[in-house]
């Protein structure tokens, strides 16, 4: 079975781009605009994989990852948290559970894939299971 990823960013056009891309390369791929919608996304499906920019509206990446933190049914949902890169003074500062991988914008598609594939093998050999090729 793919590994599903939830992606939620406010630009839409990039979140076309990011459906394409990734279901391209084997992944079942969900999209969304806004914090609140991210949540109920989140509700309706568990992703093995949420991508959040920290600049998302309507709730934020931080209302979606408090009630990550809250919610038990998240707890292994690992996270790559995207950012402009005038944001944080030190990315590490960002990597709190569930929060697992940073990643500054701009970035490339391939190497966002490969962070991608590193969480979920990393992810995988946690949870005991072998990482699933994508």
């Amino acid at each position: 079975m793919a590994p599903a990823v939830l992606i939620a960013d406010t630009d839409t056009d990039l979140c076309d781009l990011y459906r394409r891309f990734f279901s391209y390369h084997g992944w079942q791929v969900q999209t969304s605009g806004g914090g609140l919608e991210c949540l109920a996304q989140l509700r309706r499906f568990t992703p093995d994989l949420l991508i959040l920019d920290e600049q998302l509206p309507w709730g934020g990446a931080e209302g979606v990852l408090d009630v990550m933190r809250e919610e038990p049914r998240f707890e292994y949902v690992p996270v790559i948290l995207t950012f402009t890169a005038a944001l944080p003074d030190s990315p590490s500062d960002l990597i709190v559970p569930p929060v697992v991988q940073t990643l500054p914008k701009p970035f490339s598609f391939a190497a966002l894939l490969e962070i991608m594939r590193s969480v979920m093998g990393r992810h995988a050999r946690a949870a005991g299971r072998l990482p699933q090729e994508s």
